[in-house]
């Protein structure tokens, strides 16, 4: 048989190890191929079920690279035989995942869109990849009317444009229709968020906070907004897991009481907040007890003042959060920080400090030794950029002083 042959002549060729006899590997390579031809014919694929084969489809397309690969991997399921085509296009789970890399006019992707019918939607706009040409204001009116067609269908939608009206655009496309499958949605600007041009938006309408698909996206798990901001009360909270917001300008960041009701959501888990912090209360306002986050698990804060970074750990109780990090915090003193979280975050087990201020002061290293002595689980403690030594002098000093 061919694997005895096979396995005869690998026997021969140890043998003569270290040399190399060119015909010799050049019969194994004979014999192997032998072997897979042999194994295509005697496998009668076809004859498989077609739910069967379906599955073994899908798992050859999903398990390939999104970005690398796996429109090739559609295509050529096409390409086998009129059966392998057939049941191909008869699947829309296979084309369901899109993402929006070839040339304009995307005839390609807008193919998988029309083969995937009613099936649930995966679909990325993204030029910010490397070799993808930047879209047009046009280009994206354009792809956002095919999307918003299909807005009943998609379950997650990734625009990431280096465009600043771009992303606008897609909100407002989305502003009157309904998404009950959305699940993912991330929106990502370019340039700098304070930069309202007033040629670009001329009426003071068009700065105002666009609703988040009709406040009605009922199962959104994950939202990451960087760099545009929506109208905060729209969000459906009730099965939010993930809430990611960055970049926003001071006027259009959440008011406290919006803030307050999109951490209240039963189920979130992680929480990232980067130069996008909840608008400070007015003075002299009581403030309000801190929501109860039971199953926050990770936390992030970055780039923003003392004062908004302590007015988000007022507003939240969160015992049980594992991951922690501070980064881009600078320009101040943060001590009162510091000083706030020692009696917070006791169960952190991955700790990050990237590009902190830390005070080279008796009080703040007081702080810092009794909260990070306090993290008894502590495992990862991760430190970047800091602008003094402070924190190596905090690693080595014993704790039981303070």
């Amino acid at each position: 048989c061919v694997r005895g042959r096979i396995r005869e002549l690998n026997r021969l060729r140890k043998q003569v190890e270290p040399r190399k006899i060119v015909s010799l590997d050049g019969e194994v390579a004979k014999e192997k191929f032998r072997r897979k031809v042999l194994g295509w014919q005697l496998f009668l694929v076809n004859e498989l079920p077609p739910e069967l084969l379906v599955e073994i489809f899908r798992y050859v397309v999903l398990s390939t690279h999104v970005m690398f690969g796996e429109p090739l991997q559609k295509l050529r399921l096409t390409w086998v035989c009129k059966h392998f085509r057939e049941l191909a296009l008869a699947d829309g789970l296979l084309w369901g995942r899109i993402v929006f890399n070839d040339p304009a006019p995307w005839t390609r992707s807008l193919t998988f869109l029309e083969r995937a019918k009613e099936t649930p939607l995966d679909l990325c706009l993204d030029d910010s990849a490397e070799g993808v040409p930047n879209f047009t204001h046009n280009q994206v009116m354009y792809l956002g009317q095919r999307f918003r067609v299909k807005a009943h269908n998609i379950r997650s939608l990734v625009v990431s444009l280096n465009d600043w009206i771009g992303p606008w655009f897609i909100l407002k496309l989305f502003a009157n229709v309904s998404a009950p499958l959305l699940d993912y949605f991330q929106l990502d600007r370019g340039w700098e968020p304070y930069l309202w041009t007033t040629t670009a938006f001329p009426d003071p309408d068009s700065r105002a906070p666009i609703p988040f698909c009709n406040n009605d996206a009922p199962n959104i798990a994950r939202l990451t907004l960087n760099g545009i901001s929506v109208k905060w009360c729209t969000i459906h909270t009730g099965k939010l897991r993930t809430l990611d917001i960055r970049r926003l300008a001071p006027d259009v960041c959440p008011t406290t009481a919006e803030f307050r009701a999109l951490i209240s959501a039963p189920n979130l888990t992680k929480m990232h907040l980067h130069a996008a912090a909840p608008l400070l209360p007015p003075e002299g306002q009581p403030r309000l007890p801190p929501v109860y986050t039971a199953k926050l698990r990770e936390l992030r804060l970055g780039d923003m003042t003392c004062d908004a970074a302590m007015n988000v750990l007022y507003s939240i109780h969160a015992p049980d959060v594992r991951i922690f990090a501070l980064s881009k915090l600078g320009g101040m003193d943060y001590t009162p920080l510091f000083e706030m979280l020692t009696r917070r975050f006791a169960k952190v087990e991955i700790l990050t400090l990237a590009n902190v201020q830390v005070e080279d002061t008796v009080q703040a290293r007081a702080h810092l030794i009794t909260w990070v002595d306090m993290m008894m689980g502590l495992r990862v403690f991760r430190v970047e950029g800091l602008s003094t030594y402070a924190i190596l002098k905090i690693l080595v000093t014993d704790p039981w002083p303070y």
